[in-house]
């Protein structure tokens, strides 16, 4: 009786009910029910994890069954509040302020750029054909809450210097507390013409890259909470590009002659990889002629809780 008593009672297994509750909002995303977008809202709700943390300790002596239906109710109850505050950045919408920034090409060759980007959507591309700028950074949304639309900086921190032949860019975000309210989205470009290293960390986004024609040399994403697609270069030399996936979803499209080699560590993952493109020898999926294409990728991938394409 007494051990019938101890295993009714105990710390609440916060892992399993935390996978339990992603699982089930990734399923009604991926069968569209729920939009991508909504992680953005639902992130603002992660002091509930720290409520649900102090139920477990001060109700460790009753059924831990009923402390996890507590913890479940918890957070559907987030969910509930986070589909209602949802606030979609739609197509078309009216855009009334926004920043533009530029820099010149002024005989660099090469690009190192970091960017960090949270709450809303953004696209990397490439520059105009006639473009004389390395790289250009345009931010737009619909609303000006806590600042006055003329303001510079409202939701990006720019910083460029040239170091000897080498263009380092920074962008990082700013005023965030305001941006479900402004459907931020960010539009940058690089030059085609100048070898680019990239690094980006997307919390609770959407981002889309089309580096098809970039020199890319190397790309170093994380992604938390967000969802995304990537176009891989098709000309660059030995690229790199590396992915940590956590908890998101991301969809990359290889382009006729582009030649890669494709590596997955998944863990409680959905993976689909197109074998007819990409047969799998060892660890690897890799494309037919690869090891002597002038123009390589290495992709290297880690999905954690996560949904990846490969097509």
């Amino acid at each position: 009786m007494a051990d019938e008593k101890k295993r009714l009672s105990g710390t609440i297994p916060l892992g399993g009910i935390l996978l339990l509750f992603i699982g089930v909002v990734l399923l009604l995303q991926n069968a569209h029910v729920l939009p991508w977008g909504l992680w953005g809202t639902l992130w603002k709700c992660w002091p509930v994890l720290i409520i649900i943390f102090g139920l477990g300790l001060l109700l460790r002596h009753v059924n831990v069954w009923i402390t996890s239906l507590l913890a479940l109710v918890l957070l559907f109850g987030c969910l509930g509040i986070a589909i209602w505050q949802y606030s979609p950045n739609m197509p078309g919408g009216i855009r009334v302020a926004g920043e533009n920034y530029t820099y010149p090409v002024d005989g660099l060759k090469s690009t190192d750029a970091k960017i960090e980007f949270s709450g809303g959507s953004m696209t990397i591309g490439k520059t105009g054909r006639y473009s004389t700028t390395l790289i250009e950074a345009q931010s737009t949304h619909n609303g000006k809450k806590f600042l006055p639309a003329t303001s510079s900086g409202l939701t990006m921190i720019p910083d460029f210097r040239a170091d000897g032949t080498i263009g380092r860019f920074s962008l990082k975000p700013t005023n965030q507390q305001s941006w479900n309210s402004w459907n931020v989205g960010w539009n940058i470009a690089f030059s085609e013409a100048q070898s680019l290293s990239l690094n980006l960390k997307n919390d609770a986004a959407y981002a889309v890259l089309d580096m098809r024609d970039m020199e890319l040399n190397r790309l170093d994403w994380e992604m938390n909470a967000s969802n995304g697609s990537l176009t891989i270069p098709v000309s660059a030399k030995n690229s790199v590009l590396n992915i940590d996936m956590n908890v998101s979803n991301l969809e990359i499209t290889v382009p006729d002659g582009a030649a890669v080699k494709i590596k997955t560590d998944a863990n409680m993952s959905a993976v689909s990889i197109d074998k007819g493109r990409f047969p799998k020898q060892g660890d690897y999926y890799i494309s037919p002629g690869y090891d002597t294409a002038l123009n390589s990728v290495s992709l290297n991938i880690s999905c954690n809780v996560s949904r990846l394409i490969i097509k």
